[in-house]
Formats: structure tokens, sequence, C-alpha cells
């Protein structure tokens, strides 16, 4: 089912990832579940990483489409960019750290970028061309499928991420 992904966060209350939204899709309706987590510092430090990997990833794919098109002339696709990823996990080996579905993730985001770049032109807005992450600027990780899950003891368990950040109460 498309929409919008099962699971992200951001840091909306602070530097860290603390203000999580959890997605329930079903055939019929679709619910928004807000939670504060807690996560230890070795969680938040292995959240940093991961968030520092994706946006040097994103900076890596917006660099590659602009160099495509300035040299060849060719748009490069979102799957174009991800069937780049075993390379660039050779050359990077921290990226291996990150969850796949996580990565693939930072691909669609250029893509929505350079989407909603070309919409703006066509329709005579200032388009306002994609930009490169800055530290810090980088603030979400998107779990599109799996990789996740919410225990029955109220934590959350993050593929590739030590399990088990508490849940504080549910946002209203």
């Amino acid at each position: 089912m498309n929409g919008p992904p099962l699971w992200w966060c951001d840091g909306t209350h602070g530097p860290f990832l603390d203000t999580c939204l959890f997605e329930a899709h079903t055939s019929y309706m679709l619910k928004n579940f807000q939670y504060r987590i807690y996560p230890t510092k070795k969680q938040q430090r292995t959240l940093d990483t991961h968030l520092e990997e994706c946006r040097l990833l994103y900076n890596h794919l917006l660099e590659m489409r602009k160099t495509a098109y300035k040299r060849d002339g060719i748009s490069l696709s979102c799957f174009q960019q991800q069937r780049t990823y075993s390379v660039l996990k050779e050359e990077r080996p921290s990226l291996r750290d990150v969850h796949s579905q996580v990565l693939q993730n930072v691909a669609v985001r250029v893509d929505l970028a350079f989407k909603a770049f070309f919409r703006r032109c066509k329709t005579g807005e200032k388009p306002g061309y994609p930009r490169f992450k800055g530290y810090g600027r980088y603030d979400s990780i998107t779990y599109p499928q799996s990789g996740f899950s919410i225990t029955h003891d109220h934590s959350v368990c993050l593929s590739k991420i030590v399990a088990g950040a508490t849940i504080g109460k549910r946002c209203p």
C-alpha cells in the first residue's frame, strides 16, 4: 500500500530523536500515534551516527545527479541510484550499519526533492534547486516497511540499533 511511511522520528524536542510517529495501515483506516522516546546515551550515539550516514548519502546522491546531468545530460532515477548502494557500501563500510530500507528511503527523498523542483519550474513558481544538507540538517529516519517494532513492555526496537528505547506516554 502506498502512502506515508510507517515510522519516522524527528528532532523537534531536542538534538536527538525523541519524538516519533507510528502509523498503522489497514485496508480501511490510517492511525497515527506519537510517542516520546527516551533512548540511552549509547542509542542516541547510534541514532546520530545513522543520521550522519544518511546525510552524507543524501549529499552524495545529490552530487551524483548534478554530475550526471552536467557531464552526460542524463537524469538519474531513484532506482538507478539505489543500485549503486552495494558499491558505496564497499567504499564506505559504515553504511552497512544502517538498515537497508532507511538507506533506500534516502534515494527516495532525493528523488522527491527533484520532483518538487521540476513541478515548481513547470508551474512558474520560484523553483529552489535541491540543497546539500549541512551537519545536523538531516534529522529523520524512515522505516517504510519493516525494521521496527513496538513491544508489549512499551519499548521501541529499531533494526541495527541497540534494542529497547523506552517509550513514554503517548502524546495527545
